[in-house]
């Protein structure tokens, strides 16, 4: 995660009095905390940099924010707390409980407001390893890939075995110190363009 604790939380709240009550709220361990009084404002933070947390208490000096909310949880890997009014809670929590934002009633405590952070940044370290793993995962497909149609073009275009190929390109990356999906790579660009 950014930052030098925990991740990055962006509080978007109308007032700097309500922002330092949010922060209050925050646990230690946070890296850093921005705060803004409108969506707008949010949402060019966020274009600008990573965020893990986002806590709105709304509503903001220019929206509500529970559109825009529901919009980032939907195309960003990112933690949303809403505070809002009691009178409208059940409205909010209908229509963002499924993008997977957190909604609280105001008033409400600072306990509540806390456990929920870190229920939302445990969440979050959670997802992030897990895309780590995909991206890895991908990759060796990928590299799988690459070096199979480096096999492919062997057994056309040198006539060898699946199996001598594989071991050709074996010896291939360790003479030269590089990887096997360069040595695929390296060997598809110089035989797969000639008869």
């Amino acid at each position: 995660m950014a930052g030098k604790g925990q991740g990055t939380v962006l509080i978007a709240a109308p007032t700097p009095a309500i922002q330092t009550t949010m922060r209050s709220a925050l646990p230690a361990e946070i890296g850093h905390v921005y705060t803004v009084t409108s969506m707008t404002l949010a949402l060019q933070k966020i274009q600008r940099e990573p965020v893990d947390l986002l806590m709105i208490y709304s509503p903001l000096t220019d929206s509500p924010g529970i559109r825009e909310a529901i919009e980032l949880a939907q195309s960003r890997n990112i933690g949303i707390l809403l505070l809002v009014k009691a009178d409208v809670y059940d409205q909010v929590q209908y229509r963002a409980a499924s993008a997977g934002i957190f909604v609280l009633a105001r008033p409400t405590t600072r306990q509540a407001i806390a456990q929920t952070i870190g229920v939302l940044l445990s969440s979050q370290q959670k997802v992030r390893k897990l895309e780590n793993e995909n991206a890895l995962l991908r990759r060796k497909l990928d590299d799988l890939r690459i070096v199979s149609r480096a096999k492919c073009v062997l057994v056309e275009k040198k006539h060898m075995t699946e199996e001598e190929a594989h071991r050709y390109i074996e010896k291939l990356a360790m003479d030269s110190c590089i990887t096997k999906r360069e040595a695929a790579q390296d060997l598809i660009r110089r035989l797969d363009h000639f008869p």
